[in-house]
């Protein structure tokens, strides 16, 4: 049995991981800050798509506050779709 897999289809192990890790790219803006367009494009992912409690883990070099607005985007997702997940 695997115990880690790595995979860019979201859609193969969300729902069978227990701890998945956003690790997307974070380019600099052309003021100097981060394009977090990806982050939040996964974190929109999760809430539309996860169907049981989950770990999520970010590795993305993000400022600070980020991790509150992911987990605002997963959460009002989740509530969209009437999902009362452990977050």
């Amino acid at each position: 049995k695997k115990l880690i897999k790595f995979d860019l289809d979201a859609n193969k192990y969300l729902n069978q991981a227990d701890l998945v890790f956003i690790a997307v790219g974070t380019p600099d803006l052309e003021d100097g800050s981060s394009n977090l367009e990806y982050v939040y494009n996964v974190a929109n992912y999760i809430g539309e798509n996860l169907e049981k409690d989950l770990v999520i883990v970010m590795k993305s070099t993000v400022p600070v506050g980020t991790g509150d607005k992911v987990e605002e985007i997963i959460q009002n997702k989740l509530r969209e779709r009437n999902k009362d997940l452990f977050f």
